[in-house]
């Protein structure tokens, strides 16, 4: 048997350029490979068009929950519940800084929503403050499957609530700015916040603002196109013209003693307002034409959140301290029912959501430090169905049903 010789240098040079010609070919597929694939592929998670989803703003984790909410819940909390939690997705400018996503709005024609970054937590003293060092707020734009930033707005610091006209054509932020009125001296033109207005098409430039009050807080369109205000520092409720922006009216109902309005919840059925007083724990409703006027006004126990319309004549408040569930009936101003939360389930109730084949379902925002909580409840009898843990001080929920 033959011994095994060494290659020639001819034939190592042969075996060379076949080697250097097979990585050529392997880069070039490579390089093919890439050029087909996406550099920077979308691997966020995307929310499916064809079920009920929640949107909820967590405005002290900075990220917003998404909720599959399936279907009604199992009678009770022995059973299991019927909605999830799909996602908790990050939402904001700053990696660092607090920023504070609150007032979550859902644009149906554009398949957006919009947020309040609030920036609530940047300025801890007002001897560190000054008009010109504070953190503007913003509004951001968020792709509705899967919540990417496609667009934001600069508006002034304490941005707060955000609301969308009937038509789609506007949307208004106020700015509950408590700070104002200590950096201009008590100057009472001054200290009034501006009300800013935002073309959802053209978000590019910056919005067109009026100085309207101080300490302006919830905002509401009305189905004609008005705007109604909650101005806390005024104590009044501010309607505005959809048009000229004009103010029409204002309503201070008790003009010798602190009220405190916050929240406003416009009824599209009968075009009420309801209004919660923090101050005087009463639960508002006001004729929202022309001229504002007060139709109802019932005393409560503890402090009133976000007003809901259950019907024409009959509103389900939630209320802090203590933390309960409180039925209005409008037809005699008196308190239907009142159910206290157990603590397991709920504290802090803050808003509440109904879907189009009445389901009901209410936000709880704990505290700051621990988790909040999402409940369906039973419409009549407003016994808990089911719970899911949500962020820190979850804000209200938007629904958006196929």
């Amino acid at each position: 048997m033959s011994a095994l010789r060494s290659p020639s240098p001819f034939n190592r040079l042969a075996l060379l350029l076949l080697a250097a010609l097979a990585a050529v070919a392997c880069e070039s597929s490579s390089a093919a490979d890439s050029e087909a694939r996406e550099a920077f592929p979308n691997q966020r998670t995307r929310f499916p068009a064809d079920r009920s989803l929640g949107f909820i703003a967590n405005q002290d984790s900075d990220t917003v929950s998404v909720i599959d909410l399936g279907e009604r819940g199992q009678g009770g909390m022995g059973g299991q519940s019927a909605f999830s939690v799909l996602a908790d997705v990050p939402i904001g400018r700053d990696p660092v800084d607090f920023d504070g996503p609150r007032s979550l709005v859902f644009d149906r024609a554009r398949d957006v929503f919009y947020v309040a970054l609030t920036y609530s937590q940047s300025v801890t003293s007002v001897h560190a403050a000054s008009a010109s060092a504070r953190r503007a707020g913003y509004m951001q734009v968020l792709a509705r499957d899967d919540l990417r930033p496609l667009a934001e707005v600069r508006l002034q610091p304490a941005a707060f609530a955000v609301a969308l006209s009937p038509d789609g054509s506007e949307l208004a932020a106020t700015h509950y700015d408590k700070l104002l009125p200590i950096l201009a001296d008590g100057d009472p033109v001054q200290s009034r916040a501006v009300l800013a207005f935002v073309d959802p098409d053209e978000t590019e430039r910056a919005p067109s603002e009026m100085a309207l009050c101080i300490a302006p807080a919830d905002v509401a369109y009305g189905q004609d196109g008005a705007i109604f205000v909650a101005c806390v520092g005024d104590d009044t409720v501010v309607r505005l013209d959809g048009d000229t922006k004009e103010v029409t009216a204002e309503l201070d109902i008790d003009a010798n003693a602190p009220q405190k309005p916050v929240w406003l919840e416009v009824d599209a059925r009968s075009e009420r307002i309801a209004v919660s007083y923090e101050v005087t724990r009463r639960i508002g409703v006001l004729e929202s034409g022309e001229a504002l006027s007060l139709e109802h006004l019932v005393e409560l126990e503890g402090v009133p959140q976000r007003p809901f319309w259950l019907s024409t004549t009959r509103l389900i408040v939630p209320t802090v301290d203590p933390d309960a569930l409180v039925v209005v009936d409008l037809a005699t101003d008196t308190i239907e029912q009142e159910l206290r939360l157990d603590p397991t389930d709920c504290r802090a109730p803050g808003s509440l959501t109904e879907l189009a084949g009445g389901r009901l379902f209410l936000v709880c925002q704990n505290n700051h430090f621990e988790p909040g909580a999402l409940l369906e409840l039973e419409r009549k009898s407003l016994a808990v169905l089911g719970r899911v843990e949500l962020g820190l001080f979850p804000d209200r929920m938007v629904v958006d049903e196929p």
